[in-house]
């Protein structure tokens, strides 16, 4: 919900950089 949202406007700010911050949230756990 609130999170897939922040990770979309993260996506749409920083386009690729998303990618590598979605690694580094799984390894963090979810």
């Amino acid at each position: 919900s609130y999170q897939r949202y922040l990770e979309n406007q993260i996506r749409e700010t920083f386009g690729l950089t998303a990618a590598p911050i979605r690694i580094i949230s799984r390894e963090r756990g979810e």
